[in-house]
C-alpha cells in the first residue's frame, strides 16, 4: 500500500496542537482562556485525528483478507504502546510524580483494569491518560466498519452512513441521554435498545450477510458497539457529530479512490460543521469555568470548522512532498499522544515558563521516538506475523508459498 504523506504530515501537525495545547495551558492561564474562549488547539487536534481514522481505517480494513485480520492488525497497533503508557502512569503516580482524579485513587487497580480496555469512556471509568478519551470513540468507530464490511454494504456506505449519523444527531441523538445502559434507566428498558438495534439490522439486512459467521458476528459487533455508544458521558447528539466527522474523512477516501465526489465530501464537511455549530448555540450555556474562562458555544464550533479546514487543505494538497521533520512527527504521533500526559506531570517545571515549555516538548519527542521504535514498530512486525498466519491457514497455503507467488506476480507485471 503506499504511504500517503499528507496523513502523516496531519497526524504530526495534530499531535503537536495537542501536546503544545497541554503544555501551554498549564504555564500561561491567559494561553489557557484563549483556548477555551476563542480557538482550542488541543481539541483541533483531536479532529484531525477524527478525520484521518476515517480517511485511513476503510482504506486498511479493504486491503485485509477478513476482518479478523484487521482487527489482529488494531490492537498490535494500538494496544501495546497503550498498556505500556498506562503502566508507566500507575508507576509515576505511586511516586508521586504524576497525578490521577479521587476516584481513580480510590480503586486504582480496578481502573486501571477498565482503562486497559481502551473503552473505559464507555464503561465509567476515570482515566488514568486523559488524552485517551478519543482512543474509546475510534474503537466503536472501528467496530461500526467492522459491521458495514461484514454486511457487504460497502457501495456509497460511506456516504449512506455518514448523512444517516448527521440525521440521527439531530433526531435520536437529542432524545437518548447519555449513560443508558449502565445508568438509572430499568434494567430492561436498558438491555432492550441495543438488542432492538441488532435485531433491526439483521431483519433488514439478513440476505446480504454472506454466511452464518458473518451475522453473528455482525450481531455481535453491532451490540457491542451500540451498548458501548448509550453509556458515555457525553450528549449523544455531540458524540454522533464526533462520528460524522470520521464519516468525512471516509468520504474523502473514497472521493481519493475515485468512488465519490469530491463535491460530495466537501457538502457533508460543511453539513456537519453547520450542525455542530447548531447544536452547540441550542445547548451550550454560557458559564464561567472553575479558572475563570468564558465558555461559549463559539469556540468548539470555530475549532470543527478549521479542523475541516485544515484536511481539506491538505486533502487538495495530497501529492506535496512534505518536509521530513512534518513527517518523522506523524510516525511517532500515537506515541507522542500518550506520552506527553505523563512527561508534563513528572518532569518538574523550570525557571522560565518557555524553559519548561522547551524541555517537556524535547523529552516528549524522545521518549516518543524511543517507544516507536522500540514497542511500535516491533509490535506491529508481530501483528503482521500473525495476520500472515491467520491469511495462509484460511486459505490452506504457507507464508513461503504466498511469498513466492508474489515475487512471481512482480515478475510477470
Amino acid at each position: 500500500m503506499q504511504r500517503l504523506d499528507f496523513i502523516d504530515a496531519l497526524r504530526g501537525i495534530a499531535a503537536l496542537a495537542v501536546l503544545l495545547q497541554h503544555c501551554a495551558e498549564k504555564l500561561w492561564p491567559a494561553y489557557y482562556r484563549f483556548s477555551v474562549e476563542t480557538i482550542r488547539p488541543g481539541q483541533w487536534g483531536v479532529f484531525v485525528f477524527f478525520l484521518v481514522s476515517g480517511f485511513v481505517i476503510p482504506l486498511s480494513l479493504k486491503r485485509e483478507t477478513s476482518t479478523v485480520a484487521f482487527w489482529i492488525g488494531r490492537f498490535f497497533r494500538l494496544f501495546p504502546l497503550y498498556w505500556a503508557m498506562l503502566a508507566a502512569a500507575y508507576v509515576t503516580w505511586q511516586l508521586g510524580w504524576y497525578g490521577v482524579d479521587p476516584a481513580v485513587s480510590a480503586k486504582p487497580l480496578w481502573h486501571l483494569i477498565k482503562n486497559a480496555t481502551m473503552v473505559q469512556e464507555f464503561i465509567d471509568a476515570d482515566h488514568y491518560i486523559g488524552a485517551a478519551w478519543s482512543l474509546a470513540y475510534e474503537m466503536v468507530f472501528y467496530l461500526y466498519i467492522t459491521v458495514i464490511f461484514m454486511s457487504g454494504l460497502t457501495k456509497k456506505a460511506a456516504t449512506k452512513s455518514t448523512i444517516a449519523t448527521l440525521g440521527l444527531a439531530i433526531s435520536l441523538g437529542l432524545l437518548i441521554t447519555p449513560t443508558f445502559v449502565l445508568g438509572a434507566e430499568p434494567h430492561t428498558k436498558r438491555i432492550a435498545i441495543p438488542l432492538a438495534v441488532t435485531a433491526l439490522f439483521l431483519t433488514i439486512f439478513w440476505d446480504k450477510l454472506s454466511n452464518k459467521y458473518h451475522k453473528a458476528a455482525s450481531g455481535f459487533t453491532l451490540f457491542i458497539g451500540v451498548a458501548l455508544l448509550l453509556n458515555q458521558p457525553l450528549d449523544m447528539w455531540f458524540t454522533l457529530l464526533l462520528f460524522a466527522t470520521m464519516g468525512c474523512g471516509w468520504v474523502y477516501y473514497e472521493a481519493h479512490c475515485g468512488r465519490a465526489r469530491i463535491s460530495t465530501a466537501l457538502l457533508l464537511s460543511v453539513a456537519t460543521t453547520f450542525l455542530f455549530a447548531l447544536q452547540l448555540r441550542w445547548w451550550t450555556v454560557p458559564h464561567l469555568d472553575p479558572q475563570g474562562a468564558f465558555v461559549t458555544w463559539k469556540a468548539s464550533a470555530v475549532t470543527l470548522f478549521f479542523a475541516h479546514a485544515t484536511f481539506i487543505a491538505t486533502y487538495f494538497l495530497r501529492s506535496y512532498n512534505y518536509p521530513k521533520t512534518l513527517l518523522w512527527l506523524g510516525k511517532i504521533s500515537y506515541s507522542s499522544y500518550l506520552v506527553h500526559a505523563i512527561v508534563i506531570n513528572a518532569v518538574p517545571k523550570q525557571a522560565s515558563a518557555l524553559t519548561t515549555l522547551t524541555v517537556w516538548v524535547a523529552i516528549t519527542l524522545v521518549i516518543s521516538t524511543a517507544t516507536f521504535y522500540g514497542i511500535e514498530l516491533p509490535m506491529q512486525k508481530v501483528g503482521r506475523r500473525l495476520r500472515t498466519r491467520w491469511r495462509t491457514s484460511r486459505l490452506g497455503v504457507s507464508e513461503i508459498d504466498l511469498r513466492t507467488a508474489a515475487k512471481e506476480v512482480r515478475t510477470t507485471t
